[in-house]
């Protein structure tokens, strides 16, 4: 997904992981699993401008557009209210392109 801002063009890009994480007592210890998603907007040269992060509680269960929003939100959270509009006004029409409305047929 690409954005404008300020006439540049950036990249809106997502990253998925999984981590592994010692938790509990130091003598009772247990390795436990999260998930996470990263979201970038990169510069005209693929460097990152601003990013954002969200992790998973491994006792939740990871949905991936729950974790896109969130962080979306964190890495546009500095920007003004026009900035976060347009950012937000693209993620919302990814995957509408060239798609027919149900019982249409595409123009």
């Amino acid at each position: 997904m690409r954005v404008m801002l300020g006439g540049v063009e950036y990249k809106l890009s997502f990253r998925y992981g999984r981590s592994e994480l010692l938790v509990g007592h130091p003598m009772e210890r247990e390795l436990v699993e999260y998930r996470s998603v990263t979201c970038e907007l990169l510069d005209p040269q693929d460097k990152p401008w601003v990013a954002g992060v969200s992790a998973c509680n491994p006792k939740d269960n990871f949905r991936k557009e729950t974790g896109r929003k969130l962080a979306l939100t964190r890495a546009i959270s500095g920007f003004s209210k026009a900035e976060r509009a347009a950012v937000w006004a693209i993620y919302l029409q990814r995957g509408n392109t060239n798609k027919a409305s149900p019982g249409r047929a595409p123009e």
